[in-house]
């Protein structure tokens, strides 16, 4: 389960490398890039990590991205930049090919809208034949493109559309109706972990607007970190942040007991369908929790709890972490800062990092994923 590091150097030409915020590090050197973000992390961690053992993973440095969200604005499709510029974009090297394909074809369409968000999406490896679109616009907007249904019916014949924050989808019998009805929210195999068991991909349940890393490749780099630390004997595993079990099923995979908290309850049926499709329903127990509200727990106390929170880390729900007196704290962050903030907690508390990697899901930008190992020390 060991990772490799990248040490490609090699630069693509971007035509808008100057102006589009999507890769604020074009023109540095891969490797350059990676050893920049590795001493930021030690810089922040300095006097609790040891110099140079932070390892740093990649799975390429273009082209990774099997979903990205994008700006619909006067029908064309771009970024906002940092001073709430409009940067419209034809070509994006960060995706993967068959999303640059998803691509092509959005940029040929006319929404008629003044602005939204569009989320895209493909498959990581197949299991769904059409492309994924999450139209995230305004009521009045969607209700006029259900009226007017040429534009979602063109679409419709390449895309799984879903529409708004309910996750609601195209009912396609309604298409020689008036207008499109919606439809409850349909799961799918948009994205895959894996089953160390049986060493094969493990399809996860999930909706186009679900959270998922940008790519099943850097996920399963990280799935790979969590697995290393957590094999040799069965554990009690509380997992805070579950989502739809990217991290879960891996866990039960290798035969450990999980009990998973999570506010999100689309996510929560994504897990329990994935858990029924595999057979891993025995050893997973399965909570309603939100990360930053302290909550009874009468589970018997963890070996090990994982936590996954938001960008803005795990505030005041660290002391519950604390609470739970585990031997091990795997932290998985998308910012750096807010671990740092809540590591102090950790820190304070006779824990003590012992491992952390970093995890380059976003290659030419700086931003990174890390994986941190807290272990508590006996006194």
């Amino acid at each position: 389960m060991s990772t490799k590091t990248t040490t490609s150097t090699l630069m693509k030409v971007c035509e808008l490398a100057t102006t589009c915020p999507g890769c604020s590090l074009w023109g540095t050197s891969y490797n350059e890039q990676l050893h920049e973000k590795t001493k930021r992390l030690e810089q922040l961690f300095q006097g609790h990590l040891a110099p140079n053992t932070t390892r740093s993973h990649s799975a390429g440095e273009y082209g990774l991205r099997e979903r990205f969200d994008f700006i619909i604005k006067e029908n064309q499709i771009g970024l906002i930049d940092k001073e709430r510029n409009f940067i419209p974009i034809n070509k994006c090297l960060q995706l993967a090919p068959k999303l640059q394909e998803a691509f092509d074809l959005i940029t040929q369409t006319k929404f008629n809208i003044r602005i939204g968000t569009i989320r895209l999406r493909v498959s990581s490896h197949n299991q769904v034949s059409k492309y994924g679109l999450w139209l995230d616009f305004a009521n009045n907007d969607i209700k006029n493109l259900l009226v007017e249904k040429t534009v979602l019916q063109k679409l419709s014949k390449d895309f799984f559309i879903e529409v708004g924050q309910k996750k609601k989808c195209l009912d396609e019998t309604s298409f020689d109706k008036e207008q499109i009805k919606l439809a409850d929210p349909k799961m799918q195999h948009w994205f895959y972990t894996y089953n160390y068991k049986t060493n094969s991909p493990l399809n996860l349940n999930c909706a186009v607007s679900s959270f998922t890393q940008p790519s099943a490749a850097t996920a399963k780099l990280m799935t790979d970190i969590i697995a290393e630390w957590m094999s040799g004997h069965t554990q009690n595993v509380w997992e805070f942040g579950c989502g739809i079990g990217q991290y879960t099923f891996p866990l039960l995979s290798l035969g450990h007991k999980v009990s998973v908290f999570e506010n999100d309850e689309f996510a929560l049926e994504s897990v329990k369908r994935t858990a029924e499709e595999n057979n891993l329903k025995d050893n997973l127990t399965i909570n309603a929790g939100d990360f930053q509200r302290p909550q009874t727990i009468t589970q018997t106390s963890p070996d090990t709890v994982l936590v996954n929170p938001p960008k803005s880390g795990l505030k005041s729900f660290a002391q519950n972490v604390i609470a739970a007196h585990p031997n091990k704290i795997i932290y998985v962050s998308c910012y750096p800062e807010s671990l740092r903030a809540d590591s102090e907690i950790f820190l304070q508390h006779n824990y003590k990092i012992t491992q952390a990697h970093i995890v380059d899901q976003f290659p030419q930008t700086n931003h990174f994923e890390v994986v941190m190992l807290f272990e508590r020390v006996n006194i």
